[in-house]
């Protein structure tokens, strides 16, 4: 308390009146609120076509994506069919070569084996061979009377060598009125010259049944197309048009030679629909698969969502407008209520100016004040003799801390605190204020006297220190921070968690104890360099817990700063990429192995087989591959679901791999077959061996499911290098023996060579 002397008041009169009438003052704001309304109507109207069209393009996009799928589908169904005419072919042009040109029975051994090689491919209709002047010397349909094809294209492309492999040729009506597709292979005599050409009728339509089960929409098309635009296959199906090639060209003919896959949008040429079209080549085929939907019919849905939404959108201008007009209106009469106000706003803009601290006095008795200079400066308004009336000081403080002013000039009490500045003039600004009280002669408070200070700045920059303090306790990420000599100044809770360390135990220790064995003293030194030219220095790096165990993070160091640009200390982050790096691990297993038996997929067995043949001797049989195939699980998936043929497979899988040498290969490439990659034999008849092994172990009960089955095997064997010298030669011709073994019925083995065959039988 102080005791108050009235003298203290230097200057004292009547306040001056301060304020003056602003014209255009109303206008001014109305145009301003219609300004704002308008805004507010383009950014409604903006946000309504971005919103739109960027739905629009989802929609695309979305349907772009369920057509590649779609056509990887198809692809990989079109590769599969033609493929199994190729090895068709080819299985049927080497068993004709075998036979004695002048063996009794040679036609009808011949006509076997064409029969024999289309009796698994439903959709081949024909095999015939020309003889290298192109008479049909054989065909599976013993057609009457005799011919001469030597005009037809997939015969002259093989003669004059312009084609290597299978050949597809454009499709082709039939004398049954039944469309065809020829696929062909060229037939070589021993010494390499030309023995003619084995060639069969491919059917579209097993394409077509499977391309008809495919649902998209009344303007969706399907269709096989030859690289050159032949139009080999469409549905639905349009009169004429297939066998021809389409004009103009569609736009993937141009891509092809950039990308063997792509989409465009363009108008069909054969029913000039406008769709959206993916395409995807075969393989290494002639042929692409194009899928495509009615751009119509898939924005359908968009534009119903577009209708309503512009529905919507105008609706709500409506109601902005008419708000808009409230606003108006109620801003007038504001105005005219509050004209006393308006009149002020002078005094109130000069109290703009930025200060640091003033001072003030009030005279509770004579009920006049004083205030210094920077007092003005401070709440910016306009110097006077007078301090201004409490209604003007309250006017430039936030709305909720005026209270505390006014209950603390009528209780004439002592008072200190943080003020905020009035939102409505400007940025937000903090004041700290404090007064305290004058007492007389009688001890009653007859004036306060107390300062005002700007402390914006350093409100905001607690603010800030609060902020970063929250980030840095809830960060995933675990940080360090370490003085200038590199000792640990802080760290995070997520550092506990990751390292094992508590704050305590790690506080003024040197980084050093987080360091693995896994990195030598140049690597560190090569950091400590990266921070002292640049400033910062990013990677992976192994750390190591308190636990002693080491584990990979990711680590950004920074150097910090202070105004003057002094380094100041270092910042580390650390995130712990262990969990990253096992699942990086578990997907490269997944990616060579089976994830049903375990047991390595085709591209690890093809890797392994490769291995094995550029290790093995080529002057004598030192690997053997078996193709092993379950017969007849589809019965099983059939009678008891497909979680019982899992089971089958997971447990003969099993108990091949017991029977399989240490260092061999048991993969399952998929479905019912597992191969065997076999180095550890002496001779021809450890393979024999080995093979009947297989069998017998794959034939003893199984228990599943609390039944009791018995299921058979076949084996299809190849020998490097008699039956092939790279790794798909082996498979190809493994598999190629297998399809043998299985028409000779359940439990059966089958080498590639028939010879080999005899030994086997003895």
């Amino acid at each position: 308390m102080h005791r108050w002397n009235h003298s203290a008041l230097s200057h004292k009169g009547k306040g001056k009146h301060m304020g003056a009438k602003k014209t255009g003052g109303e206008n001014r704001v109305q145009v301003l609120l219609v300004a704002f309304l308008t805004l507010i109507f383009i950014a409604i109207i903006a946000n309504l076509v971005f919103t739109l069209s960027q739905a629009r393009q989802r929609v695309l996009e979305g349907q772009y994506v369920t057509l590649e799928k779609l056509v990887q589908v198809l692809e990989q169904q079109t590769v599969d069919s033609f493929n199994a005419v190729e090895i068709a072919l080819q299985a049927s042009s080497r068993a004709i070569q075998l036979l004695p040109p002048q063996a009794p029975g040679r036609d009808e051994a011949v006509q076997d084996i064409l029969v024999s090689s289309i009796h698994n491919l439903p959709f081949v209709r024909a095999i015939w061979v020309l003889d290298p002047a192109g008479n049909m010397i054989h065909d599976s349909e013993r057609l009457p009377g005799k011919y001469n094809l030597a005009d037809r294209e997939y015969f002259k492309v093989h003669r004059d060598k312009t084609v290597q492999g299978l050949y597809i040729d454009r499709p082709m009506l039939s004398k049954h009125g039944v469309w065809f597709i020829g696929v062909s292979l060229r037939m070589t005599n021993p010494d390499g010259s030309f023995a003619g050409v084995i060639a069969a009728a491919f059917e579209p339509k097993h394409f077509r049944r499977f391309y008809e089960s495919i649902k998209l929409g009344n303007e969706g098309i399907v269709s096989l197309v030859g690289a050159d635009g032949t139009l080999m296959l469409r549905v639905p199906e349009v009169a004429g048009a297939e066998g021809k090639r389409l004009h103009p060209l569609p736009g993937f003919i141009k891509m092809l030679s950039q990308s063997n896959t792509g989409k465009y949008r363009a108008a069909s040429s054969v029913d000039k629909t406008e769709r959206i079209y993916f395409y995807r080549s075969i393989g290494k085929r002639p042929l692409v698969v194009v899928v495509g939907v009615g751009e119509r019919e898939v924005l359908e849905p968009w534009r119903n969502t577009a209708k309503a939404y512009t529905a919507v959108s105008i609706a709500f201008l409506a109601l902005v407008a008419w708000l808009g007009h409230l606003g108006i209106t109620e801003l007038r009469r504001r105005t005219a209520l509050h004209q006393a106000l308006t009149e002020s706003e002078s005094a109130l803009t000069s109290a703009q100016r930025i200060a640091r601290l003033g001072s003030w006095e009030l005279d509770f008795s004579s009920k006049q004040g004083r205030w210094s200079d920077e007092m003005f400066a401070l709440l910016r308004m306009e110097k006077t003799s007078q301090a201004p009336p409490l209604s003007d000081f309250l006017a430039t403080l936030h709305p909720e801390d005026r209270l505390a002013i006014e209950e603390a000039v009528r209780s004439r009490a002592a008072w200190s605190g943080t003020l905020r500045t009035n939102p409505d003039l400007g940025p937000v600004r903090y004041l700290y204020a404090s007064g305290v009280e004058h007492l007389n002669d009688q001890g009653d408070v007859v004036a306060m006297t107390g300062t005002l200070q700007d402390v914006t700045e350093r409100h905001h920059a607690d603010e800030k220190l609060r902020v970063a303090a929250r980030v840095f306790d809830h960060m995933q990420d675990a940080i360090v921070v370490t003085n200038t000599d590199g000792m640990i100044a802080a760290v995070n809770d997520a550092f506990e968690r990751i390292t094992g360390y508590r704050e305590e135990e790690v506080f003024g220790q040197h980084p050093r104890l987080l360091r693995s064995e896994r990195h030598d003293e140049a690597f560190y030194n090569a950091i400590w360099h990266a921070l002292e030219t640049t400033g910062e220095w990013r990677g992976e790096i192994w750390g190591k817990r308190k636990s002693g165990v080491t584990y990979p993070q990711w680590m950004t160091i920074s150097a910090m700063h202070d105004a003057q640009a002094r380094c100041t200390g270092y910042l580390a982050v650390i995130t712990d990429t262990s969990e990253i790096k096992e699942a990086t691990s578990q997907l490269a297993f997944l990616s060579n192995h089976d994830p049903l038996t375990r047991l390595p997929n085709r591209r690890l067995l093809s890797d392994r087989l490769q291995q094995a043949i550029d290790t093995s001797h080529p002057e004598q049989p030192s690997v053997a591959v078996l193709i092993l195939n379950i017969d007849r699980l589809q019965r099983i998936n059939d009678s008891m679901g497909h979680g019982a043929g899992d089971d089958v497979i997971c447990k003969t899988g099993a108990r091949l791999m017991a029977r399989v040498p240490h260092g061999d290969t048991l993969a399952r490439p998929g479905s019912d077959e597992f191969v065997v990659v076999l180095t550890q034999f002496d001779d021809i008849h450890g393979v024999i061996t080995f093979s009947h092994q297989l069998l017998d172990t794959v034939a003893e009960p199984l228990q599943l499911h609390e039944q009791t089955l018995s299921v058979t095997a076949s084996v299809g064997i190849a020998l490097y290098p008699q039956d092939g010298a790279t790794a798909s030669e082996l498979l190809k011709n493994a598999d190629a023996a297998l399809s043998h073994a299985k028409q000779s019925g359940p439990g059966i083995m089958r080498f590639f060579k028939a010879e080999m065959n005899a030994q086997a039988l003895h």
